[in-house]
């Protein structure tokens, strides 16, 4: 629990200076949607050289942002591990048609060959995406991502849970190591059935101290005038350079999915 809430620190690689950590957060945020479009729209079995290039261009990115591969890892263990359950499962999977039935290397295991197409794509497009929300976010960090968000029309409300997960996960995964540790000290979790016992009361003690925690942040903040929205950043107008970046590059990414 403690390490689940500890790596969101959306601001680890916002201290570089790059490119793209120079780059309008505005113009990020166009284009990463733009490109996670393409990425969702674009089929992988029959249309794997347009996702080639879409990588290409994920990985000129990351270089170009001089962003670590590690923290990228990171983040896309848990697509990893979601896909590897989904492949355990394949065998289970019922074919739709004798063409269909997909021949394993197991002991005469037969699985769908859908269903193998399937968790392909979900493999290539959740990488892509990850990627891309990782190079987005460790080049902008989530205080000037809002203030993107909330200059582009975003929903308030979505504006505002952002703001306030960025003040208030950290001290949360805080809370969560000093309970672990404190759960530790006493010797708790010797074995794996007294881990488990330990990290679902762990869970829950922290859901009731969160809620608790919530009442109070919320109480202050009504007594300080808070009425529903935060404080409004106006920013510059962007700029003709910029409005010819994302241009060029929707322009570019539409001509790749109807190529």
């Amino acid at each position: 629990m403690a390490r689940l809430l500890g790596w969101a620190s959306w601001n680890a690689h916002t201290g570089d200076e790059s490119l793209m950590h120079r780059l309008d957060a505005r113009v990020k945020v166009l284009c990463a949607v733009g490109l996670v479009a393409a990425v969702l729209v674009v089929p992988v079995v029959s249309g794997w050289a347009k996702h080639l290039v879409l990588a290409a261009l994920v990985v000129a990115v990351l270089v170009v942002g001089r962003l670590p591969a590690t923290g990228l890892l990171r983040q896309l263990r848990w697509i990893a591990i979601f896909c590897l359950g989904l492949s355990v499962l394949l065998p289970f999977f019922r074919p739709h048609s004798p063409q269909d039935v997909l021949a394993l290397p197991l002991a005469g295991l037969t699985g769908s060959r859908q269903a193998a197409q399937l968790i392909l794509s979900f493999t290539v497009k959740g990488t892509m995406v990850v990627s891309t929300i990782f190079v987005l976010t460790a080049t902008t960090g989530l205080r000037k991502l809002t203030v993107a968000l909330s200059d582009l029309r975003v929903p308030h409300c979505l504006v505002e849970l952002l703001s306030f997960i960025q003040r208030y996960v950290v001290v949360l995964g805080q809370e969560a190591q000093h309970m672990d540790r404190a759960r530790r000290l006493r010797g708790g979790g010797r074995t794996l059935a007294l881990r488990f016992k330990a990290g679902a009361g762990l869970a829950a003690s922290l859901l009731i101290r969160t809620c608790l925690r919530a009442e109070r942040v919320a109480a202050a903040m009504v007594t300080r005038g808070y009425t529903g929205r935060l404080p409004r950043i106006t920013q510059a107008k962007m700029s003709v350079g910029a409005i010819a970046l994302v241009v060029s590059l929707w322009t570019a990414l539409a001509a790749l999915v109807m190529w």
